[in-house]
């Protein structure tokens, strides 16, 4: 008797909605969202659930069509899963065949220390902000100023100056037109003649299709008996915006992972944890360096079984927040931000940045993207700031040299090499710098082979300061091992690379 009252009760509840469909009642069937009220802060999430509602008392958990705007504020998923973006007013709606219900999230712009910001470094708004489109479509941007609440305001009619920093993945117009040709990720910087300035993100994905498509098992560790639980099932083409996760580990909400196809030659698990060297203190993280503001561990697991380092066949394109407060604090220089991999000894960390490429600081939302070639444990990092300027300079000059690992490695037959030269005024205690009146440097890029012959040379010229990426073709050359060296001023490194035909 026990087993059949579940039953009769829902019979019960399908008799009653019914009887209320043939009704002519103007306030039921209702949907309901719950939590009614939301409050968040940007880089945070929380998941929302719709009820179907029969009466002021009966109600069922339903599914419904999630929809949110403005997407420079909020976003949300098929599950309900909402994402904070940028600070102002958002409205989330669920819509079940001619029902529909709302509510006003509310986002907060904070530092990850918890105070409220109120000094912005952007006052412009980009929209689309987080996007994805396909090799050989377009996107047409539109620039907003923002309010006094962070709410977009009215439209940028001034002359904007557009930039792009990342990978090689397109072009963009002086009226905001991105075409996309190449397959990875860039930030998209409009900026006025007043300094006043707005980001965006965009991965670009192939056009290729994969017939075999491989799936992707997110987890954190749980108490339950297999010791995890799961954040996120998704498959090659997808993208996860790391969110959901608790305090100690919701420092990292806000990142992103994207999977291109054909990355995996297999289903794998990803578990996702603060890594080792990571210190907690109740709800606070501190890294054990002054320079490591960010970490994670991303370990990967085949058939459950460990495989780490695990290495993509095409690099994943990974971002990670990192606190902007603390950046403040310990007066490091945004731009010389990095991301490497980290292994742990005892009490002594080894840092390494092979497999690595493209790093880009997306400093409007305090994030940090790369080209990685495999996962274990990443950290970002980053060097006392030691230089002063205005917005502009900090926005086109990069802080530092830094020679990129070039992308993809290996290559076949053509790949490409990025590297960044800061301004003469920003390292006047570098002496010998060859330089002209301009502020520009004499810049030589070269390639050589594993007996220390020089095969190419791919710059050698002034250059003004900035990020460039050069192409080396290597149709005409043998499978190997190949160096390429990057000299200006004083300034010399040189990095190894290796072609498979």
């Amino acid at each position: 008797m026990v087993t059949k009252a579940p039953l009769l009760l829902l019979i019960i509840i399908l008799l009653n909605i019914n009887s209320i469909y043939s009704k002519d009642d103007d306030t039921f069937p209702a949907l309901k969202i719950i939590p009614d009220e939301v409050e968040l802060a940007a880089g945070d999430s929380v998941l929302l659930k719709v009820l179907y509602m029969v009466d002021d008392s009966t109600f069922i958990d339903t599914s419904a069509v999630w929809s949110a705007e403005p997407d420079t504020v909020i976003s949300i998923n098929n599950n309900g899963l909402v994402i904070a973006l940028g600070r102002g007013n958002g409205i989330v709606t669920a819509t079940l065949d001619s029902l529909s219900a709302s509510v006003i999230v509310k986002v907060k712009e904070l530092s990850r220390d918890g105070d409220e910001k109120n000094d912005y470094e952007y006052e412009l708004y980009l929209s689309p902000y987080d996007t994805v489109i396909t090799a050989g479509a377009q996107i047409s941007y539109k620039v907003f100023h923002k309010s006094e609440i962070g709410d977009p305001g009215e439209p940028v009619v001034e002359s904007i100056t557009w930039i792009m920093d990342g990978m090689p993945v397109g072009s963009i117009s002086s009226d905001g037109v991105f075409s996309a040709d190449n397959p990875g990720f860039a930030i998209i910087k409009a900026q006025l003649a007043d300094g006043k300035q707005g980001s965006a993100f965009v991965i670009v994905t192939g056009t290729e299709s994969d017939s075999s498509v491989n799936k992707i098992k997110i987890t954190k560790t749980s108490n339950n008996p297999d010791g995890y639980s799961v954040k996120a099932n998704i498959e090659e083409g997808g993208i996860w915006t790391i969110a959901g996760l608790p305090s100690p580990m919701n420092i990292l909400n806000g990142g992103k992972l994207y999977f291109p196809s054909g990355c995996l030659k297999e289903d794998i698990r990803i578990h996702i944890d603060l890594p080792k060297f990571a210190r907690i203190d109740r709800d606070s993280v501190d890294f054990g360096k002054k320079d490591i503001v960010a970490g994670v561990d991303f370990q990967v697991f085949v058939n459950d079984t460990l495989s780490e380092p695990y290495y993509f066949q095409i690099p994943l394109i990974t971002g990670l927040v990192y606190k902007k407060g603390l950046i403040r604090k310990i007066n490091l220089d945004p731009y010389s931000l990095a991301l490497y991999f980290v292994s742990s000894y005892e009490d002594s960390l080894e840092i390494d940045s092979n497999g690595i490429g493209y790093t880009t600081i997306d400093l409007e939302r305090n994030r940090i993207f790369a080209s990685v070639a495999h996962f274990s444990t990443l950290a970002v990092m980053g060097k006392t700031a030691s230089i002063t300027g205005s917005n502009n300079d900090v926005m086109n000059s990069p802080a530092d040299y830094i020679l990129y690992q070039n992308f993809p490695n290996p290559f076949n037959p053509a790949t490409i090499i990025q590297y960044s030269i800061p301004a003469v005024a920003a390292l006047s205690n570098v002496e010998g710098l060859a330089q002209n009146p301009a502020g520009g440097q004499l810049v030589t890029l070269r390639v050589y082979d594993v007996l220390g012959r020089q095969v190419a040379t791919l710059v050698n010229k002034q250059q003004p300061p900035g990020r460039y990426n050069v192409s080396w073709d290597a149709s005409d050359f043998s499978s190997g091992i190949y160096f390429y060296k990057l000299s200006a001023g004083k300034y010399i490194e040189t990095k190894k690379m290796l072609m498979l035909k």
